[in-house]
């Protein structure tokens, strides 16, 4: 008797512990630490920031919204509710621009690459290379 209820016991442990994996294990959830870096991080403003000052961000990272202080990378105010990027973050203060200027400046070095590879006769992001003659 003893027996048949060790059995009963440790097949029905054996169960439920196989579907608990099953369930709660998820291979695709891999931590990345690419995920939490706070460099590169966007988000938007929560609290204003006044020149010099330090506000509030709010950011979305590893599917958690998070927030954290932040002063504005060039020291110059950004209003509440500005989308921002993080550039360097020191201390637990994230250093921030906004994303428009971000995304302005990237666009202008891309623009700058492709003209200088056109000047020297090459070609880049899919352009033809011209013959010359």
């Amino acid at each position: 008797m003893l027996a048949l209820a060790s059995v009963a016991g440790l097949s029905g442990a054996a169960l439920v512990a196989g579907f608990m994996v099953k369930v709660l294990d998820n291979p695709d959830a891999a931590l990345e630490p690419m995920d939490f870096q706070m460099v590169g991080a966007v988000g938007k403003l929560n609290i204003a920031i006044r020149p010099g000052g330090t506000g509030e961000i709010l950011y979305v990272q590893g599917g958690t919204r998070r927030s954290a202080g932040a002063r504005s990378e060039d020291g110059k105010p950004l209003e509440k509710g500005a989308e921002v990027v993080v550039t360097r973050f020191e201390h637990g203060i994230a250093y921030v621009r906004l994303w428009e200027e971000f995304t302005k400046k990237a666009r202008n070095k891309w623009a700058q690459t492709k003209f200088l590879t056109q000047l020297k006769g090459g070609h880049e992001y899919g352009s033809d290379k011209q013959a010359s003659g």
